[in-house]
């Protein structure tokens, strides 16, 4: 009964610090996407031109390359534990 109680305590402070974690992360995100939509070009375009691609081509290239860094980096990412259908921790 300790135990359980336990973990139910701890997934309430869990739910309270990612709720805490998404006020904080959404603003960063929000800015990072819409300042992409205005730097891509400027980074894709004259690579572009140096390389005599297209600018469609150099983005998928651009996409495989961040692709690449997330399959060869995966054990190395933050990944939360899954948790029971009951709200307890496992």
């Amino acid at each position: 009964m300790k135990r359980r109680l336990l973990y139910t305590i701890l997934s309430i402070s869990l739910l309270t610090v990612m709720a805490g974690a998404a006020t904080t992360v959404m603003p960063l995100l929000s800015a990072a996407l819409y300042l992409g939509q205005f730097l891509s070009p400027l980074i894709v375009s004259p690579m572009a031109n140096a390389t005599g691609a297209s600018a469609y081509g150099v983005g998928a290239c651009i996409a495989g390359i961040y692709l690449l860094q997330a399959f060869l980096t995966r054990k190395k990412q933050v990944v939360t534990r899954p948790m029971d259908p009951d709200g307890i921790i496992s």
